[in-house]
């Protein structure tokens, strides 16, 4: 008899219970149809051309048109945008939810920026808002370009190489590299985010191919997303032995990078220590050649001037000797005044070696 009473009141429990279950679900569930707040969101994005011409990427990609997602605080999504389009700013109908925290995401729709290509710009972004109860809360969801952008010029003093072209290459596994040529109308690419390079090929007068390598990045940090990396070649001018120059808009992140090209391989010259007399010095100095290709020998010159002076004087090198393309020059810096600090330098091609 106890046992049959027990039982009864583990039922009756039971019951009790599951009412009281029904009964606070039900109340949660009026409690969600009367405390609900609106949401309006705004769009803002910054868009550049967009002429898509590449496999990896659907023919019908328009980064001007955005797929936007609204989730709630458990990660559930809630409602979702299909193919916005989007110029400069847009505002999307306001949407009716339940009161509390919610997370607005926007990206370009059809393509993740994965994959390198011309003129295929891909913008994301998100914002998060807080509904209150019978409140209307604005949200701007700004979208930023989210990949790197590399532009490539060509100067017109590179028109003495029968060709130029410039690979940039991504270190991430699987994503194509992208050749710019010089002659031709190069539209910028973009790369995931990720470590890139540079290698430039030039064909000379003479048929002959050289090559130079270079990391692309900002100073003292990696590439991140929105940077924009514009490549200048250029053969340096007279005298000029200027060597890579990076000039910096943080703010932008637009990254100017000026890259001398010069019409011989590269090449390490040495002077030595120079046999000084009143008014006049034998100098001396080694060129060792890139590639071991033989140096013009009208070329080769001694650079000398002042210490304190701007200007350089020059003299024509003799050859001395090869070793093993090492190859040995002199001169005799004539006409110098006594009791003064000079300075003197080999210097190949006017410089531009």
């Amino acid at each position: 008899m106890m046992k049959t009473i027990i039982r009864q009141l583990g039922i009756c429990g039971l019951g009790f219970v599951l009412c009281l279950l029904a009964a606070c679900q039900n109340e949660e569930a009026l409690l969600q149809a009367s405390d609900e707040g609106y949401l309006r969101i705004e769009l803002q994005n910054v868009v550049s051309t967009t002429e898509v011409g590449t496999k990896a990427v659907p023919d019908n990609y328009d980064p001007k048109r955005f797929q936007i997602t609204v989730t709630n605080a458990k990660g559930i999504t809630v409602k979702t945008f299909d193919n916005v389009s989007v110029s400069a700013s847009t505002i999307l109908e306001t949407i009716t939810l339940p009161i509390g925290d919610y997370t607005i995401t926007a990206s370009s729709a059809g393509f993740d920026g994965s994959e390198s290509g011309f003129d295929i710009p891909y913008y994301s972004g998100s914002a998060t808002a807080k509904v209150a109860k019978n409140t209307s809360t604005p949200v701007t969801v700004k979208c930023t370009l989210a990949n790197v952008k590399v532009t490539v010029n060509f100067d017109g003093s590179m028109n003495q190489f029968q060709s130029a072209t410039a690979t940039i290459a991504s270190g991430l596994s699987g994503v194509a590299s992208r050749e710019f040529e010089m002659g031709k109308i190069n539209k910028s690419a973009y790369f995931p985010v990720g470590s890139l390079t540079l290698t430039l090929a030039v064909l000379t007068d003479n048929n002959k191919i050289h090559t130079q390598n270079y990391a692309i990045k900002p100073t003292n940090r990696d590439v991140q997303a929105r940077d924009h990396f514009i490549i200048n070649f250029k053969v340096p001018t007279y005298g000029s032995m200027d060597g890579i120059t990076i000039t910096a808009d943080d703010e932008t992140k637009n990254y100017t990078i000026n890259f001398p090209v010069y019409r011989y391989p590269r090449t390490t010259l040495k002077v030595e220590a120079a046999n000084a007399w009143s008014n006049f010095a034998y100098v001396q100095g080694t060129a060792v050649s890139a590639n071991n290709t033989p140096f013009d020998a009208a070329q080769m010159k001694f650079r000398y001037k002042q210490k304190d002076a701007s200007t350089w004087m020059e003299v024509s090198a003799t050859a001395s000797g090869t070793t093993e393309g090492t190859y040995s020059y002199n001169a005799t810096l004539s006409n110098l005044s006594p009791n003064t600090e000079y300075e003197y330098q080999l210097a190949y091609n006017n410089a531009e070696y």
